[in-house]
């Protein structure tokens, strides 16, 4: 019995005395972590192996358990006392000191920590001020009402320490209360500095959601996952998911802010705490973003390229992509639009060449898969840098203000039905019906005009070269939208037929009347080998004339027709200064 005794009694101090360690040449003395705060209800447990645990004041249990950004923290409230900590520091010592919170509240300075060497000398930290042994410092004239991480660095030599009265205390100093979230105090007795500094900033912010200023963030190998002086216009709002574990970094979702940002970003699926989204992420692969500070409320000004999509919100964010797999972590974006002024539509957008430039034709367009009651809207099934370019810039379209989208077939993101078709319209809000013009820039007199109340529109047989589109709605509201068309589309013309002319050339014109049958609308496309005038007749089965126009000024032809309206069989007669050709159309 006595060895089984002294067996659990050797396990249990093994257990008690482990340490949490992170990849750096120094380790901290005390550590209090609340994600790791222990089972015991006055006791907050320090994970540095110390045993420089916090306890309540008598009679007291640890405060009320709260999030920070998907992680546990502790919520003091008035009624809360500062926990004490049995640390009695050295005569001369240097300390390095972290301290992670949150607090609303602006009107009152709080206390965070105090520690109390003896009567005489004596440091603490407040929401506003901060004091060494010899010297006291306002740094605040108020409170800050974002999450922080106060980084303070302690330094006194050859002081008197009162070895049966030396204590420390944490949320709150002797006089000041504290009230918010507190979620992680690190204290290093040695001064931190270069890349062990920005490693232990690094896991505290990516794990907190809170920015970092004017500093890269580093992973336990020295590499960047985050670049300041390549974000610098993107250097607000900074959060991130991603795993190294050797910075104790395993991050599964993650919003800027202290998690109170308009974006979160999940790996798989957000769950209600980090803990319980036990999504894979590979050691060393990060996704992290950050935002130009731009307001959300605000259209970008129409400076970019006509190619570009307008009415963009003007804020835009970018993610940076560290590790060999993170380009395959599936993500859910989800975006919070209670703070627009007006909501409509909400589309996700991704700029894969992270140039900023959203283009009709390289822009993936992404549709909510889901939304809720508190205008939040959730986008699944999200992958970044899929170009392997490192990054990609992202925003959102928003609001009700008419916008034309343009894309080609060549650009079939989001798994079009179809990818037979050469170019799609798609008409974003508005009333129909609408007009719709497409006018190409090597003939701009041959301006194709259609109506139709259907907002999207499949182009086909356009010839290769670069086309503006224009829509209208009933109400006047109007966008333009640019496209090109890369290489000749993969379709089969007809071609005219001579009929007894002499000339050979022109066996080589190509004509195309689809789809047919059709059903409502078709298109007709006619490429000649010079500028001839054509005149297009539409007759009934009977030969009797319904309609007739005439093309001239160009080689090249594209109509959107949709003039038949009632069922049967048709015959369309094209004929020219040289040939014509006779084309059998059904309308079912």
């Amino acid at each position: 019995m006595k060895r089984i005794l002294l067996l659990i009694a050797v396990l249990t101090t093994n257990t008690f005395c482990f340490a949490q360690q992170l990849q750096i040449n120094h380790q901290p003395i005390i550590w209090l972590s609340a994600d790791k705060a222990g089972n015991t209800n006055n006791r907050w447990d320090d994970i540095s192996g110390s045993q420089y645990h916090a306890y309540t004041a008598s009679g007291q249990s640890l405060p009320n358990q709260g999030w920070f950004n998907f992680n546990k923290c502790f919520v003091f409230d008035s009624s809360t006392q500062a926990l004490r900590i049995n640390y009695m520091p050295g005569s001369t010592e240097n300390n390095c000191i972290f301290t992670v919170y949150h607090t609303h509240d602006t009107t009152t300075e709080l206390g965070l920590w105090y520690l109390f060497p003896d009567t005489a000398k004596y440091c603490f930290l407040t929401t506003r001020n901060v004091k060494s042994t010899g010297t006291r410092v306002k740094y605040s004239d108020s409170t800050f009402t974002r999450a922080i991480i106060n980084t303070s660095m302690q330094k006194w030599k050859n002081i008197h320490v009162d070895s049966l009265n030396s204590y420390m205390l944490l949320g709150g100093t002797d006089s000041l209360s504290y009230r918010g979230k507190l979620a992680e105090f690190m204290m290093f007795n040695t001064t931190l500095k270069g890349k062990e500094l920005i490693k232990v900033h690094t896991y505290l912010a990516i794990k907190y959601g809170i920015s970092l200023f004017e500093s890269n963030y580093i992973g336990s190998n020295d590499s960047i996952l985050w670049n300041y002086k390549e974000n610098k216009t993107f250097d607000k709002e900074i959060a991130g998911i991603g795993k190294d574990t050797l910075l104790n970094i395993i991050q599964t979702q993650s919003a800027a802010q202290g998690g109170n940002n308009i974006i979160t970003i999940a790996a798989n699926k957000l769950a209600l705490t980090n803990e319980l989204n036990t999504t894979n992420i590979n050691q060393g692969d990060f996704l992290i973003w950050s935002s130009n500070n731009g307001n959300i409320n605000s259209i970008v000004a129409d400076t970019l390229p006509a190619t570009s999509i307008n009415n963009l919100t003007e804020k835009k964010w970018i993610i940076q992509r560290s590790g060999n797999t993170a380009f395959d972590i599936p993500t859910q974006v989800i975006f919070d639009a209670s703070q627009l002024d007006s909501v409509g539509r909400c589309l996700l957008l991704i700029n894969r060449p992270a140039d900023g430039v959203f283009n009709n034709a390289a822009t993936e367009i992404y549709q909510p898969d889901s939304s809720d009651t508190q205008l939040k809207f959730y986008f699944s099934n999200i992958k970044w840098d899929t170009d392997s370019s490192g990054k990609d810039i992202f925003t959102f379209l928003t609001g009700t203000k008419l916008t034309l989208l343009a894309s080609t077939a060549n650009n079939a993101n989001n798994n079009p039905a179809s990818s037979n078709y050469s170019a799609k319209l798609d008409v974003l809000t508005g009333s129909s019906p609408f007009i719709f013009s497409v006018i190409p820039d090597s003939l701009p007199n041959n301006i194709n005009t259609w109506t139709s109340s259907d907002s999207m529109q499949y182009l086909y047989g356009l010839a290769t070269g670069k086309y503006t589109a224009i829509v209208t709605d009933v109400k006047g509201a109007k966008d333009t939208a640019v496209l090109e068309i890369p290489t000749a589309p993969n379709v089969e013309y007809s071609q005219l037929i001579n009929n007894g002319s002499a000339s050979n050339t022109f066996t080589e014109n190509k004509l195309l009347v689809y789809p047919n049958p059709a059903d409502k609308y078709f298109i007709i496309t006619i490429q000649l080998l010079q500028k001839e005038t054509v005149v297009l007749t539409y007759r009934d089965i009977q030969g009797r004339v319904i309609f007739e126009k005439t093309l001239s000024g160009a080689n090249s032809y594209f109509l959107y027709e949709d003039g038949l309206k009632e069922k049967g069989s048709y015959i369309i007669e094209i004929k020219t200064n040289t040939a014509n050709k006779t084309v059998k159309l059904v309308v079912n």
